[in-house]
């Protein structure tokens, strides 16, 4: 009764968290709200009536509460607020299409260039360095270096993926940037969990120029082999930590370390 308080039809599309899984129907629904982790993921704009009014209902309905809610940020359009009168609303699907409708460089950007829970900034300048410099130059060509020297020294393809064991340095490197990225991933810091795995690719392509196999793989192939091998087996490892973040690109990587083919992660 107090008019100052306007309910709009949230209590009724708050309702369809429940009902559009099953409740009231059968009890499927508890496979989606009971068993794990409830997060909502929501715009800072309707916070009030997730963090008020929804678990006020639920607890009338004596049903779990989430146990998390992460709240993200607007995103605005070369430095001015997404609007059809000025024209600079970003069309998703256009962006993809130029990078060949492969959606996981925009994934990547809005999930590494904009801290979750704050404002941030598309702009088609910004996008294109990010892919150069990230993605192209970055995870790309350290993907292409390995392939290579893989490919050139004689590395079994066919079974490379069944080996698990990689020297030391990386079982370590492995496991503590496991721990990084699941403690990121718990806090919705997932710009911070693409960060550490981007400083691990720096350090990668960083080794390589070190080591310089291509001048050693004449004088001491077996080595290079050896390097290439656990190399490219660190490749399937951050395929599997990149599958939150960019699927179809830890898919080709799968791919293409299972049977050897030269792929090109990002065209320019």
């Amino acid at each position: 009764d107090d008019p100052d308080q306007v309910m709009y039809v949230w209590c009724d599309a708050l309702s369809n968290y429940l009902t559009g899984v099953g409740y009231g129907k059968n009890e499927d629904w508890k496979t989606y709200w009971e068993e794990g982790e409830i997060v909502h993921f929501i715009g800072k704009d309707i916070l009030r009536f997730h963090a008020g009014i929804w678990p006020g209902m639920l607890l009338s309905a004596e049903l779990p509460l989430p146990q998390k809610i992460c709240v993200h940020g607007f995103l605005t359009s070369e430095g001015h607020k997404m609007s059809k009168s000025l024209g600079n609303v970003v069309d998703p699907f256009a962006v993809v299409a130029e990078c060949a409708e492969d959606p996981d460089p925009l994934r990547y950007f809005l999930l590494a260039e904009v801290p979750f829970g704050r404002d941030a900034d598309f702009s088609q300048k910004r996008f294109w360095e990010i892919y150069n410099a990230k993605l192209a130059n970055g995870l790309g060509n350290v993907f292409s270096r390995v392939m290579t020297m893989a490919q050139k020294s004689g590395v079994d393809f066919s079974s490379l993926l069944e080996k698990s064991i990689v020297s030391s340095s990386f079982q370590e490197r492995r496991e503590l940037l496991s721990r990084d990225i699941d403690a990121h991933i718990a806090r919705c810091e997932f710009h911070l969990a693409i960060e550490k795995i981007w400083r691990v690719i720096d350090d990668f392509n960083e080794d390589i120029d070190q080591k310089k196999p291509w001048k050693q793989l004449k004088e001491n192939p077996e080595l290079v082999q050896e390097d290439a091998r656990n190399w490219a087996l660190f490749l399937s490892f951050l395929a599997d930590e990149l599958v939150t973040f960019l699927p179809g690109t830890a898919k080709k990587m799968k791919q293409a370390l299972s049977s050897g083919e030269s792929i090109m992660l990002f065209p320019r």
